[in-house]
C-alpha cells in the first residue's frame, strides 16, 4: 500500500493538468474561427472584384457610346455639303441648245438730237421746280414760275401762261436810262407785233407811278408791278435790286434768251433779234 503522501501528490498533479486542459480552448474551435474569417475575407474580395468588374464594364460601355456618337456626327456633317451640292446642281438651269437660241434685238442707240431733246426737257422740269420757290435764277430752257403780277391798270398777268413774249426789266420808272430803254421798245413795238410777240415792262414800282409814266410816254405795252421782286428775283437772281435786263419767252413758255446787265439803248434790238428765231 503506497504511502498517503505519495497518493496526495499524485492527486494534486492530476488536478493541475486537468485545470490547464480545461482552460485551453478546444482545437476544433480555433479551426472554425479561422475558417469563418477566411470565408468572410473571400466574400469581401469577391464583392470588391465584382464591383470593379462592373465599374470597368460601365466605363467601357460609356466610351463605346461616345465614340459611336462622334462617328455619327462626323458622318452627318460630311453628308450635308454633298447633299447641298447635289441639290444646287439639280437646280442649275440647263443651257439651251444652240439650235433653239435666238439673238435678242439690240436697242437702237438714240440719236444726238433725241438725247439733246430729252436732256433739255429733264433740265427744264428740274429748273421749273426751283424757279417756283423764287430762290434760283432761271436759265435758258426753264419755264416761267407760277407767279401772278398786276399791271399798271390793276389787271392780273399770270407769268406761267405767257407764250412768245419779251420782258424787259428796268430799275425805276420815269428815270433817264429807264425811259430811254422803254422808249426803244415803244418805237420797235410794231416789229414785235408782226412776229406775234407781246412786250411787257417790269420793275418793282407800284401801279400808280407806272400808270403815270405810261400815259406820259404813250407806251403801247403793259407795265408789270413787282414790289416784292418775286419775278425779278427769279429772272435776275437778285431780290435786293433790279438789274437792267431783257428776257425772251418761246412758244412753250420757256426762256429762249436771258440777258442781265444790258445798255438802255441796245436792249430792244437784242431782244428783237432773239424773237425772230422763235
Amino acid at each position: 500500500m503506497a504511502p498517503k503522501k505519495d497518493i496526495e501528490g499524485s492527486a494534486s498533479t492530476e488536478r493541475r493538468v486537468s485545470a490547464r486542459i480545461a482552460s485551453q480552448p478546444p482545437a476544433s474551435a480555433g479551426k472554425d474561427k479561422a475558417a469563418a474569417a477566411s470565408a468572410i475575407a473571400g466574400k469581401k474580395r469577391a464583392s470588391e472584384s465584382g464591383e470593379a468588374q462592373e465599374s470597368k464594364a460601365k466605363k467601357t460601355a460609356e466610351l463605346s457610346a461616345s465614340k459611336r456618337a462622334k462617328h455619327d456626327e462626323k458622318s452627318t456633317s460630311d453628308a450635308k455639303p454633298a447633299s447641298k451640292s447635289k441639290a444646287t446642281k439639280a437646280r442649275a438651269p440647263q443651257p439651251l441648245p444652240e439650235s433653239g437660241t435666238e439673238d435678242k434685238p439690240k436697242p437702237k442707240p438714240s440719236s444726238k438730237s433725241e438725247k439733246k431733246t430729252n436732256g433739255t426737257a429733264a433740265a427744264a422740269d428740274a429748273a421749273e421746280s426751283k424757279a417756283s420757290s423764287g430762290k434760283t435764277k432761271l436759265e435758258v430752257g426753264d419755264k416761267l414760275p407760277e407767279i401772278t403780277l398786276k399791271d399798271e391798270a390793276g389787271n392780273d398777268v399770270k407769268l406761267s401762261a405767257l407764250k412768245k413774249a419779251v420782258i424787259f426789266a428796268y430799275p425805276k420808272a420815269n428815270t433817264g436810262g429807264c425811259t430811254k430803254q422803254a422808249c426803244t421798245y415803244r418805237d420797235d413795238y410794231s416789229k414785235f407785233q408782226k412776229l406775234k410777240v407781246s412786250v411787257y415792262g417790269l420793275s418793282n414800282d407800284n401801279a400808280t407811278p407806272l400808270k403815270n409814266w405810261k400815259e406820259k410816254n404813250s407806251f403801247p405795252y403793259a407795265l408789270l408791278s413787282d414790289p416784292e421782286r418775286k419775278l425779278i428775283g427769279a429772272l435776275t437772281g437778285s431780290k435786293s435790286s433790279t438789274a437792267r435786263s431783257h428776257f425772251v419767252v418761246d412758244g412753250q413758255g420757256r426762256l429762249a434768251l436771258s440777258s442781265v446787265g444790258v445798255k438802255p439803248g441796245e436792249s430792244s434790238a437784242s431782244a428783237y433779234e432773239a424773237a425772230q428765231k422763235l
